[in-house]
């Protein structure tokens, strides 16, 4: 009895090459989340390379780090914007109304369970951004959007350079 040895052998796929994340600039948008119909808990991520968070003075959370600077004239600004997602859709984002939805019906989380995580409940009688700045880190950031009814809206992170006055302490 013969046996046929001679069996196609796969050959190996390659992988995709994996693109870098894409750039965090600032001034920049860098997380976009379109809320849902229903209620739901939607989640948004960025990753702060560490030449970004180490030259915007941002949170570092490995022991072996070098400290935060002490002075600084220029510092990160993170703010999230809710806006509605029509305006949105059109990338009218300069011109939107800022409108949050009434308060106790929506929840913003910014990296829950870590040292610098904070809790948002953004009040919808003031439709101003909220800050998120201290609550972003070196890493991987997750901002959750828990809304409890459904929404029209379009949350955006938008990162600016704020300046950090500098006060003269000498006697004169």
């Amino acid at each position: 009895m013969d046996v046929d040895h001679n069996f196609p052998v796969p050959v190996p796929v390659p992988l995709p090459t994996q693109t870098a994340a894409p750039s965090l600039t600032v001034p920049g948008v860098w997380a976009f989340c379109a809320s849902g119909q229903t209620a739901d808990v939607l989640e948004c991520s960025f990753m702060l390379d560490k030449d970004t968070a180490a030259q915007w003075n941002v949170y570092d959370p490995d022991p072996e780090s070098a400290p935060r600077a002490e002075y600084t004239t220029k510092q990160l600004h993170l703010q999230l914007y809710c806006i509605p997602l029509v305006a949105a859709r059109a990338n009218v984002m300069s011109n939107a109304q800022i409108e949050w939805p009434k308060k106790g019906l929506f929840i913003v989380e910014v990296n829950r369970g870590t040292s610098v995580g904070r809790m948002f409940v953004p009040d919808h009688e003031k439709p101003l951004p909220v800050n998120i700045t201290h609550a972003v880190q070196k890493g991987l950031n997750i901002v959750r959007f828990i809304q409890l009814v459904g929404m029209e809206s379009a949350f955006i992170i938008h990162a600016s350079e704020e300046t950090v006055p500098i006060l003269d302490t000498t006697l004169p």
